[in-house]
């Protein structure tokens, strides 16, 4: 992070128009920029602030959901348990602060190998991995979209075949440049890969053999430089390890850059074979549903983000862990996994959704999305099934900073399914990602938007949470977002279930603290500007204090 930044040239822009809430009325109000504090003048870093994404725009001077606020000012006490399904990548349910509160499957008897609960998921005591393969193990590598649609349409449409102008064959041509330039970027990729692989590898022969054992201070391998300044091949290879050591390249990251770069060809842009084959029969069928194992940690140390999502969901008000809080001590979360390195499919998608609500879910969060979708209207038929039994989905925007408006920037899954004219559910949220600076970088860079298809925002960069084995980062992107916009609907679950998902749903828009001064377009040139609120349907950033205050009012008036 640049410091400078932080204490040169920052200007708070004229106004900020929100939504100012309280228990008696809701009340539309202008705050004039004179009452919010010269916010980041006083802040050193912003990484030594325990999850500033709590915080408060007003009492902190920090664009946060004022969960602390609503700590301190409300009655939080008690409630009912509500369980948040996190359909995504495996979960390591072992880490000290998720591990209590872990949803289990009181039904089921573990690993006796019978399915207790007839629900067709044998051992399924925490929830389900549909990667998972006979052995124990899951699928870490599965196909892009894009892939599968080759693979399933290459016949029908021939080199030189036109068959019609169909939407079909449409969105086959889209993906067949798609593949086309990502095959050329993953053979360049491939290349430096190995490149990277034989040189570090060759480099750290070299110094174990001057040092006797791996050295990894900068001084160490600068003296090493010097007195052998003539060996020109010992000294590119000190110049890679240099670089290695301080850009913290280590050596389990070099071997999964290139095992990475290897399987995105083999496996990800592969349009020989259906690769799901190796765990599902018969992947165009949706009814079955005889695939997969009960292992939702499998390979979850490979792969974090699930681990990650989890940690903002599932971690105790009263953690050990210094300075670092979960949303509420009655979520429990539901591991669901679908993800892998790839894009899950729209079958396991659509599986996962009816697995979350049958088994109880209020909250399905899915921190994923692909720009290509070969069954959507399984995924749709999923969505409709949770929004009949009251369930709420929050999905993310996408980390492509690209605008979803667009029909070039397709974005799956979302509310509008293959109708496209209008939702076809009331129960999905859409969510981007805002950082922690109120000025023109509000809207976090990474994130997509688009003021059809995202519904709102919420803090995504610098976020702490959880990743395998027991360890804890902070990270950024719309996947954390859309997972602390899922824990402020448990928070109204907990505490005022009779709300209808729709309303839930309503609340969390209209309760947002709206922006209107212009920021940077994320991923946009020429340092194009846009207000903040045209960025979303809601043109704000969720509020936990405000949705709270507004789910009161709302149970007490259907109450007269």
């Amino acid at each position: 992070m640049n410091k400078k930044k932080w204490f040169s040239g920052i200007i708070l822009l004229c106004y900020i128009v929100f939504w100012n809430i309280n228990a008696q009325q809701l009340k539309k109000t202008t705050l004039p920029v004179s009452v919010v504090k010269d916010t980041l003048t006083s802040i050193k870093d912003i990484k030594n602030i325990p999850q500033w994404y709590y915080k408060d725009i007003i009492a902190d001077s920090l664009p946060g959901i004022s969960l602390d606020k609503a700590y301190k000012k409300l009655s939080m006490t008690g409630g009912d348990t509500v369980i948040v399904a996190v359909i995504d990548m495996p979960v390591y349910i072992a880490h000290p602060a998720l591990k209590e509160q872990i949803w289990v499957n009181t039904k089921e008897i573990p690993n006796n190998g019978i399915d207790d609960d007839q629900n067709g998921y044998i051992d399924d005591l925490h929830g389900w991995n549909f990667l998972g393969k006979k052995d124990g193990t899951g699928m870490q590598f599965v196909q892009q979209e894009y892939a599968r649609i080759l693979f399933r349409d290459n016949l029908i449409f021939s080199e030189g075949e036109k068959n019609g102008d169909s939407a079909q064959r449409q969105e086959y041509l889209k993906a067949k440049e798609k593949h086309s330039n990502r095959m050329a970027e993953a053979v360049e990729i491939r290349k430096n890969a190995t490149v990277l692989y034989k040189d570090y590898f060759k480099a750290k022969r070299s110094i174990e053999h001057y040092f006797g054992e791996v050295v990894m201070e900068v001084d160490r391998i600068d003296s090493l430089k010097q007195r052998h300044s003539d060996n020109d091949s010992l000294q590119y290879q000190l110049l890679l390890w240099n670089d290695c050591i301080k850009n913290s390249l280590s050596e389990e990251w070099v071997v999964s850059y290139k095992k990475k770069a290897d399987q995105r060809i083999a496996i990800l842009l592969n349009i020989e074979r259906d690769v799901k084959k190796e765990v599902d029969s018969f992947p165009e069928n949706k009814n079955y549903i005889n695939y997969g194992h009960h292992n939702i940690a499998a390979h979850a140390s490979e792969m974090k983000h699930g681990t990650l999502v989890a940690g903002m969901l599932g971690v105790s008000r009263n953690s050990a862990i210094d300075n670092f809080k979960g949303i509420s001590d009655r979520i429990l979360v539901m591991p669901i996994c679908v993800s892998a390195n790839g894009d899950p499919h729209d079958k396991d998608i659509a599986l996962a959704i009816r697995y979350a609500v049958d088994q109880g879910a209020k909250v399905i969060n899915m921190s994923f999305g692909k720009a290509f979708s070969l069954h959507p209207e399984w995924v749709d038929e999923a969505l409709e099934y949770a929004e009949k039994k009251g369930v709420l989905v929050v999905t993310s925007a996408g980390n492509t900073a690209t605008n979803l408006n667009e029909n070039t920037n397709r974005y799956y899954p979302n509310d509008y399914g293959t109708k496209e004219k209008e939702e076809v559910v009331d129960n999905v949220i859409m969510v981007g990602a805002s950082s922690y600076l109120i000025n023109s970088k509000l809207a976090a860079s990474f994130s997509s938007y688009g003021n059809r298809y995202v519904d709102i925002f919420a803090p995504g960069d610098q976020i702490r949470t959880t990743v395998p084995e027991a360890s804890y980062r902070k990270d950024r992107g719309t996947s954390l977002s859309s997972a602390l916009v899922s824990g402020i609907a448990a928070l109204l679950y907990q505490y005022y279930p009779t709300l209808e998902v729709g309303e839930i749903k309503e609340i969390i828009l209209k309760s947002g603290v709206r922006y209107t001064f212009p920021v940077a377009v994320p991923g946009a040139e020429k340092n194009e500007k846009m207000p903040f609120s045209s960025l979303s349907k809601s043109g704000s950033i969720a509020n936990a204090y405000r949705a709270l205050l507004m789910a009161e009012k709302k149970v007490a008036s259907k109450a007269e």
